[in-house]
């Protein structure tokens, strides 16, 4: 499984760009949204294996004070990406090292779904 429900209004795939430290860490996770405040929704295909979102996604963030960036780092964040066949597609836009690139999702773990089922659980009580 590569995408899982955590709420109305988005899912989780674990984050490629961190990669696992050691066996048993719960590795990060990417929130890909459903719906937005202003309206604006995302499809998913339904398939948990390989799944498909579109549109694409385009998160930015900012602005960033220039005391907590790296050296060339811009003002302004940004992660755009494409969830397609169980891969996602950073654009060329985004701001961060990946930009570019194309990574396989990685499958959760047994004790990465039920840990997230779990922040599930507590955020519904």
């Amino acid at each position: 499984m590569k995408i899982l429900s955590y709420s109305s209004t988005e899912w989780v795939v674990i984050d490629p760009r961190f990669p696992r430290t050691s066996p048993t860490q719960i590795r990060a996770v990417q929130h890909v949204p459903k719906t937005t405040a202003k309206g604006h929704k995302w499809e998913f295909d339904g398939d948990v294996d390989s799944p498909t979102i579109s549109p694409s996604v385009n998160e930015s963030w900012g602005p960033i004070p220039e005391s907590c960036r790296q050296p060339g780092e811009p003002e302004i964040g940004r992660n755009h990406y494409i969830i397609s066949g169980g891969k996602i597609n950073y654009c060329p836009d985004c701001t961060h090292s990946f930009a570019g690139q194309t990574l396989e999702l990685p499958e959760f773990t047994e004790a990465e779904v039920r840990f997230y089922l779990d922040r599930i659980k507590e955020r519904n009580q």
